[in-house]
């Protein structure tokens, strides 16, 4: 019985551990996650893998970053593609901006009006997961699940703390 506790009290400690250094990593790296839902950077990031950001100076912007921008003609939709050409015009930074699987370069540039913009530092592969048997109202509901039962099983051991 001590070992199951044990074990029950260890998994507990490692998600809560888990979870702080997760949230540590998100506000320090200034880190967002977003879902692509195209098919323009395959082979590197396919439709519906998860794209990890960190915002860097636009100053530092190269040829060759992935990044997060918003679409001229609907400035509430983003899109990620890769900079294909960075410019300098009276101190603005403009960049053109391609899909990996695009064979020209999108018909616009971009003008940088932000200090940061959203830079690709990791893709998560996960449109295999969400493809496969499960979707993601299923995964999303068993991630809800695990934190409810390692909730409850943190306050049900309070509680027996107290009452001792």
């Amino acid at each position: 019985m001590r070992a199951v506790r044990f074990i029950r009290d260890l998994l507990l400690i490692m998600a809560t551990i888990s979870s702080l250094a997760f949230a540590a990593f998100v506000i320090v790296n200034q880190s967002s996650f977003l879902t692509v839902t195209t098919r323009s950077m395959e082979p590197k990031i396919r439709a519906g893998d998860m794209v990890v950001t960190k915002r860097v100076l636009s100053t530092d912007l190269k040829r060759g970053d992935v990044v997060v921008l918003p679409l001229p003609e609907e400035k509430t939709l983003l899109y990620t593609h890769r900079i294909f050409e960075v410019s300098k015009n009276s101190g603005a930074i403009i960049v053109k901006t391609k899909g990996d699987a695009n064979p020209e370069p999108d018909s616009w540039s971009m003008k940088i009006i932000s200090k940061k913009v959203p830079k690709e530092i990791a893709v998560l592969p996960t449109s295999k997961i969400f493809t496969g048997p499960l979707n993601r109202r299923w995964i999303a509901r068993l991630l809800l699940s695990l934190g409810l039962a390692l909730a409850f099983i943190g306050l049900f051991r309070s509680l027996r703390m107290v009452n001792k």
